[in-house]
């Protein structure tokens, strides 16, 4: 029987979050792990805690006002500031991973960008484990989701706007919108892509499965109820429920290592104010510490890779060894431009009296930029940029390439068939509005944006993105101090497919810009120099920059780490919840998809538990 917390905040002190008998206890208060605990609290009779390493920012501004996230990036307050190790091949650079370390995680500092993965994505993910295909996952979608159509601009506009009102939710936690405010480069870029691909329209219904084609973007922003402002984890699914007495979140608490009794999670021992405590959970510990750092907390506890382990000079317990392994993230590489004379780009926003104008606006009815986030952004097959023969190099590259495992084999054979696929989003290319710091930005995220002198011109950056990786990488701890982060190697470009796609990419990025709808309003392109649209000198520009596109996944994949119920292979009583678990990284940006695997597992640990039946 579980002693039920009083009544009050869910935020609670530490005094407050010990005096609680919990059924579950949920290491992360991100974007899975919030969405997690506001479902399994919804039954009175349940006791959920969760604990989690950052601060409560839900009432900072640079959280709430969607345009002012970058102003978090590299900063220790709000960022993990992990980093890679030196990347061989990309001229062993070392990059920044921008990770939110506060209550609603990486949702709290991101982009903000809402898009779905292609249906093909989920069905080759249930060939790892039964129930997380297209069918599946739908519903999970739609139950996060509060969609409102606020299409604003031209008649034609629309045209880049499309929906099926069937796709989407209505009554979800996460507020979904179209920007309220345009500016007209977004038009142009669009245009220019659908000119240079030849696909002259919109997707008709780019969250219904299929996304190819050019058009501006749904955003993780709430425009009817706290106008203007960031919808994200915190902010949807845990201050709404902040008064269950059955529901507590501690902050500034890192875990050190789950509790095992044998092979049985029994809880989690974490630091609070430099002291070492111990909280227990009578069913379920629940890990949504991320796709960095829930590796780590398993390898912390002795669940990994014996050698790994070894190494560390940690004990193993659990022999699992694709803990930390099957790392994989959205790469891009980019091209930069600088506008004519009377075209803008944020990048005015330099000039004072720009940058009042959109704070007065922001002030006034929350609309303009403040209010706004990226939305430009196209998707195309990888088929229809190449020819044939370049196209089947790039296949069997991959098919050549040695697989140890069952697994390793069929992540493989997925990705080639979305390559060979006519309908497949391999690339995704995103209209920056700005003038991108490619010198400065891979070592230091705080340093996005290139300064510009007064009198320099207005910039913008075409990046192109791979989305179906062939390169693998690993996160691994390298020592038994849980205050010391992971050793992260996304392996970027250690695939020499990946290098072909991006080369291409960034060729057909000269190829949106020299379009009709764009070519008179660009200047020059500022970076990189020479041809692009040759594929050797592409390819060295590749090699030369490229950086996360902030989509990492698969550490803890299902198939190979946990089961299709998200349950960790070999241990009773712990569970994975969150972007670890994707057994293969989705055509465009994650969050969404997040949010849908954190909604699915609330209904799997419920049937689990045998107190209610699944709602979908």
């Amino acid at each position: 029987m579980t002693t039920p917390p009083s009544a009050g905040s869910a935020i609670c002190s530490l005094n407050e979050f010990l005096q609680v008998s919990y059924d579950y206890i949920i290491v992360g208060g991100g974007t899975a792990g919030l969405a997690v605990a506001a479902r399994l609290s919804e039954n009175p009779s349940v006791t959920v805690g969760v604990i989690e390493a950052g601060s409560d920012q839900t009432h900072n501004e640079l959280v709430q006002t969607p345009a002012l996230f970058p102003q978090m990036l590299g900063i220790p307050e709000y960022d993990w500031m992990l980093e890679t190790v030196p990347q061989r091949a990309n001229r062993y650079k070392v990059h920044a991973q921008t990770r939110g370390k506060m209550l609603g995680g990486s949702s709290a500092m991101n982009g903000m960008m809402y898009v779905r993965g292609s249906k093909q994505d989920y069905d080759d993910w249930s060939t790892f484990g039964k129930g997380w295909s297209w069918s599946s996952m739908a519903p999970y979608f739609r139950r996060h989701e509060t969609f409102d159509d606020t299409r604003i601009g031209p008649p034609g506009d629309d045209d880049f706007t499309q929906f099926r009102t069937h796709s989407h939710g209505r009554t979800g936690a996460i507020a979904t919108s179209f920007n309220n405010w345009r500016n007209p480069l977004e038009r142009y870029f669009i245009q220019a892509g659908q000119q240079a691909s030849g696909i002259d329209r919109s997707p008709s219904d780019p969250w219904g499965g299929d996304h190819v084609g050019f058009f501006s973007s749904l955003a993780t922003v709430d425009r009817r109820n706290v106008r203007g402002t960031r919808s994200y984890a915190a902010s949807a699914y845990l201050l709404p429920n902040a008064s269950r007495s059955n529901l507590r979140v501690l902050t500034n608490a890192l875990a050190l290592r789950v509790l095992m009794e044998g092979r049985t999670a029994r809880g989690v021992q974490f630091m609070h104010s430099d002291k070492i405590r111990e909280v227990r959970a009578t069913r379920e510990v629940i890990l949504s510490c991320g796709v960095y750092k829930t590796p780590q907390l398993l390898e912390l506890s002795g669940i990994g890779d014996p050698v790994v382990l070894q190494d560390a000079g940690v004990k193993c317990t659990v022999p699992l060894p694709g803990v930390g392994a099957n790392l994989q993230d959205h790469v891009l590489t980019a091209a930069v431009y600088e506008l004519n004379e009377g075209i803008t780009s944020l990048d005015a926003l330099r000039h004072p009296s720009i940058l009042q104008e959109h704070v007065d606006m922001y002030a006034k009815d929350s609309t303009g930029l403040l209010a706004s986030a990226t939305s430009g952004m196209g998707f195309l097959p990888y088929s229809r940029i190449v020819s044939p023969a370049e196209l089947e190099r790039t296949c069997q590259k991959i098919l050549d390439s040695p697989a140890q495992t069952p697994f390793q084999r069929k992540q493989r054979e997925q990705v080639v068939g979305q390559l060979r696929s006519p309908t497949s989003g391999n690339i995704q290319f995103i209209l920056s509005q700005g003038t991108l710091n490619v010198d400065e930005v891979v070592a230091n995220q705080g340093k996005f944006a290139k300064p510009l002198a007064e009198t320099d011109p207005d910039g913008f950056t075409i990046v192109a993105c791979l989305e179906y990786p062939a390169s693998r990488g690993t996160v691994h701890i390298t020592s038994g101090d849980p205050t010391v982060n992971p050793a992260v190697d996304p392996a970027y470009l250690s695939h020499p497919a990946d290098v072909d796609i991006l080369a291409a990419g960034l060729g057909f990025c000269d190829e949106i810009a020299q379009s009709p709808a764009l070519k008179d309003k660009i200047r020059r392109r500022a970076h990189p120099t020479g041809d692009i649209r040759d594929r050797s000198r592409a390819t060295e520009a590749v090699r030369d920059f490229c950086m996360t596109e902030y989509h990492p996944c698969g550490t803890c994949a299902i198939g190979s780490v946990v089961d299709e119920r998200l349950r960790v292979r070999g241990v009773t009583g712990l569970r994975v919840v969150d972007a670890s678990v994707f057994p293969g990284n989705v055509s465009g940006n994650i969050l969404s998809t997040v949010y849908a695997v954190a909604e699915k597992a609330a209904d799997l640990i419920k049937e689990d538990a045998s107190w209610v039946h699944p709602s979908l």
